[in-house]
């Protein structure tokens, strides 16, 4: 399940920064923000708080990008969310890594 949602998360948050037109960027995001949430579910299933929290912090900020006002506040809240994935995908080794 946790693969699944990191692939579909990256899928839509890729999406939501390719997007040109504002509406369809945010819904993207909203999308995003789905998959972000359900792979914070599937982190914390396997017992990997850090993962957990990064993902959960990318989730809230897809939201934010959602909720933007204005390009610029969609920008900057998708690029908070991407930075936040991509720390829970580092997070991720590191806990697949500690359970060698």
């Amino acid at each position: 399940m946790l693969s699944y949602s990191v692939d579909d998360a990256r899928t839509k948050l890729r999406r939501a920064a390719n997007e040109t037109d504002f509406e369809s960027a945010k819904d993207y995001a909203r999308r995003a923000r789905g998959a972000l949430d359900d792979a914070a579910m599937a982190a914390m299933d396997c017992r990997c708080n850090m993962v957990y929290s990064e993902f959960d912090t990318a989730a809230s900020r897809a939201r934010r990008a959602r909720d933007a006002d204005t390009v610029e506040e969609l920008v900057d809240s998708l690029n908070r969310s991407i930075r936040s994935f991509n720390s829970a995908l580092v997070a991720l080794r590191a806990c697949a890594n500690a359970r060698r």
